[in-house]
């Protein structure tokens, strides 16, 4: 029987922790086995118990081991600092130890959420992948210049790292529904016991297969359809805990969607969490799907690789006034509006955009599908005459390179598609991650009051920085910009990596406005990512951010750098919140 490899850890915060060589004696029991991205159980570790350390997540891929903690005991008194860990390991199931042993690297800083909740992150580098190994971890920090364990420790647990694969996009020619609550089902209940698991085998009539076994991931379109509460989704792949990234924000009465990329658990199955006060009917469309390319086709190889456009391309506008209602449009994304001609070269099989719609009369939708392909499902919803919304995804595209735009809403609406990237034979591929926050504008690591009106801010943060501020105001003609890292320190972006897969979240704006994103290093676009009309608003948008490379003469260049442009009517300051789902390499 092949012996399993223990690993206890220490999570400390502010300095690093020396600790003298010891034995510990081992019980030999097994610890429990999960697979990886499971969760620990909560007959492990009791959220409701403060003096107990939590983990939320379990990631193990390719050499590492990476923990995100639950909210730290309430006996914790730093405001902020660096979690760090010591481990010490077992080759004979936990009969003897290791010395322990001091990580040589520091993952993210601890945070404090906006409720004043502390959170960390730990990773365990340099492990073998295929092996499985146990794991126990605990809260620390130092008080007066001594280390005191604050909780008790989790129990030990299993997790086995394995080597990442890249993936290659197989868009369909139509949307396939996943799931309809208001057909069966009924809603969504709040909270995570009552997620709903959503297999996407199949579609939710039991016809048409979706994903076909060996897929990692979804590209898919979630849709809140008439909601009493205001709240948000949170979508995950089926075997990992219930994440703190956000997938759809909505707002009371209003119907409306987000489409980005889900990873999705070995049997194919995932989860949606609603995050608002009372039950909520989803619709769940997918658009295409990722398959390992070492199960790929030789056709699904030769057309599904992404490449990233340097800035969006604007291939269609109607204009004002619009569409009208029922209408439809077909024109080829392979030309830019202003005479660019092929940003989208022949045999691309599909193509990343981001559609926005301005000054509807009435709610709506639209579809966008392949030219010739009929298709039911929505792509864009909005509910407020006067609405500026907008909803980044992917469309699969015929033979010429054509795609088709209906409107189908009860009025004229003004109607704009910007391709972000296409997908061919020549490219990267797309490697999902679990669900995990890149950053938060709302916090700062020691909770200090934050600026939200000034100057421009053009400040570079800190790799993987969580410990922001708020956007500061601009205004429509001269607005603040800000740089952000698609990177996160935690799960090794490689360096090598050109776009990421990326869900953003304009909240706590003061006033209407707009968010442009591009690469750091280009001018600023004349598209925006994220839309808003007035105060108080929450708008999320799952998109394809393609990364630029920061440099210093004399200190070399760090890729995975993006910026953003604020723009606002009234001097009005907003927060952004960044998950990323994966990255294209």
């Amino acid at each position: 029987m092949r012996a399993v490899r223990r690993v206890r850890l220490i999570v400390v915060t502010g300095v690093t922790v020396l600790l003298a060589a010891l034995s510990i004696g081992g019980s030999g029991q097994l610890a429990p086995a999960y697979a990886n991205g499971l969760p620990v159980a909560s007959a492990d570790v009791s959220p409701a118990a403060a003096s107990t350390t939590t983990v939320e997540s379990v990631i193990a891929d390719d050499g590492r081991v990476v923990l995100l903690l639950g909210e730290a005991p309430s006996s914790m008194t730093s405001a902020m600092g660096f979690p760090m860990y010591q481990y010490a390991t077992s080759g004979d199931d936990g009969a003897t130890w290791s010395a322990w042993q001091q990580t040589s690297r520091l993952p993210r800083p601890a945070t404090r959420d906006p409720q004043g909740g502390m959170h960390g992150a730990v990773a365990i580098d340099g492990l073998a992948n295929g092996t499985p190994y146990q794991v126990m971890v605990r809260w620390g920090e130092y008080v007066l210049g001594e280390m005191v364990l604050r909780g008790e420790p989790t129990a030990p647990f299993s997790v086995t790292p394995v080597a990442r694969e890249g993936s290659v996009f197989v868009p369909l020619a139509t949307p396939l529904r996943a799931v309809d609550t208001r057909v069966g089902g009924g809603k969504i209940a709040s909270g995570a016991a009552a997620a709903r698991v959503v297999d996407l085998s199949a579609t939710q009539v039991g016809a048409t297969p979706i994903l076909p076994a060996g897929a990692v991931a979804a590209a898919y379109n979630l849709t809140a359809v008439t909601p009493a509460q205001p709240g948000h989704f949170r979508i995950m792949p089926d075997d990992v805990a219930s994440v703190e990234s956000s997938s759809l924000n909505f707002a009371a009465g209003q119907s409306i969607a987000n489409a980005a990329v889900v990873k999705v658990a070995p049997n194919r199955k995932v989860r949606i969490d609603n995050r608002a006060a009372a039950p909520v009917d989803a619709v769940l469309d997918v658009v295409g799907y990722f398959m390992p390319v070492s199960k790929a086709t030789v056709a699904q190889k030769s057309a599904g690789l992404f490449s990233g456009l340097a800035k969006p391309a604007r291939v269609y506008d109607s204009g004002n006034p619009g569409i009208k209602a029922g209408g439809e449009v077909t024109f080829s994304v392979r030309d830019e509006l202003n005479g660019a001609l092929g940003i989208v070269p022949p045999g691309a099989t599909g193509v990343a955009y981001n559609a926005t719609i301005a000054a509807p009369l009435g709610g709506g939708n639209l579809s966008i599908a392949p030219a010739g392909q009929p298709t039911s499902s929505s792509a864009l919803n909005w509910s407020v005459p006067g609405d500026k919304i907008a909803n980044a995804s992917f469309v699969a595209v015929s033979a010429d390179g054509r795609i088709t735009v209906r409107n189908n809403s009860g009025g004229t609406v003004r109607i704009i598609i910007d391709v972000t990237g296409y997908f061919s034979g020549t490219g990267q591929s797309f490697y999902p991650l679990s669900p995990t926050r890149l950053f938060d504008t709302r916090t700062f690591c020691d909770g200090a009051a934050r600026p939200s009106s000034g100057p421009a801010s053009a400040g570079v943060e800190p790799q993987g920085g969580e410990c922001d501020g708020t956007i500061r105001a601009g205004t429509s003609d001269q607005p603040s910009r800000v740089r952000k890292w698609m990177r996160d320190d935690l799960y090794f972006t490689p360096p090598t990596a050109t776009a990421a897969m990326v869900n953003l979240t304009a909240t706590r704006v003061t006033g209407a406005g707009h968010l442009r994103m591009f690469p750091f290093g280009q001018q600023v676009p004349a598209s925006s990512i994220l839309n808003w009309t007035s105060a108080g608003q929450t708008r999320a948008n799952g998109t394809v951010a393609t990364v630029g490379t920061y440099s210093v003469p004399g200190f070399g260049s760090t890729p995975g750098l993006v910026e953003f442009a604020h723009y606002s009517s009234f001097y009005a300051p907003m927060d952004l919140v960044a998950d990323t789902y994966g990255y294209f390499n």
